[in-house]
């Protein structure tokens, strides 16, 4: 019997008919909110005073802003990029140059990377124009958000591992499948 040639699953060609561009930003935005917020609520607990009421309070009015909020142009882009200090990770994708597995899935995932830098930069415009922080605090808060990305990229680290990290301080957070977040603080 003859064996048969592996075929490395990544080079697979893929058909155009899968890859509905409105369909896979849909699919890369479902949870990026709760990534998030994933990112930033760590950092919180790093400033001076800050409780689990308080961060309660900045959840609150942040998710009051968001969903009256959008990004409407690139100078909102623009301006999150300044205060935070971080950059958009990917600037073009297209979905167009795309023939195996292996290039959707590169694809899908800078989507992914963009729909949570979105997110982070609505928060961002929200904690400023809200004055809920300095603009100092923005940038540290950013600034570990940014450090923690690259960790979860080296795999170093993990949402489920900040998950947890964040119900041993009270915070329970989750996700649903419409994209609404759900949270419990402890001792607010």
């Amino acid at each position: 019997m003859k064996k048969q040639k592996r075929v490395n699953p990544h080079r697979v060609p893929v058909s155009r008919e899968l890859i509905d561009e409105d369909r896979l930003i849909e699919e890369a935005s479902v949870g990026n909110l709760y990534y998030a917020w994933l990112l930033l609520l760590p950092s919180l607990f790093d400033f001076e005073g800050m409780t689990n009421a308080r961060i309660a309070e900045i959840w609150d009015a942040i998710n009051e802003y968001v969903s009256i909020s959008r990004l409407e142009s690139s100078a909102d882009m623009k301006r999150a990029e300044t205060l935070t200090g971080m950059k958009q990770p990917h600037h073009s994708i297209s979905l167009e140059q795309v023939r195996t597995m292996g290039g959707l899935q590169t694809a899908m995932r800078k989507l992914r990377e963009n729909a949570i830098f979105s997110a982070l930069c609505l928060i961002c415009l929200g904690l400023d124009s809200m004055k809920l922080l300095g603009s100092d605090e923005i940038r540290k808060l950013f600034l570990n958000a940014d450090i923690t990305i690259a960790e979860i990229q080296k795999g170093c680290n993990s949402y489920s591992a900040i998950s947890d990290s964040l119900k041993t301080r009270g915070i329970t957070i989750s996700d649903s499948s419409d994209d609404t977040l759900a949270v419990i603080f402890e001792d607010r």
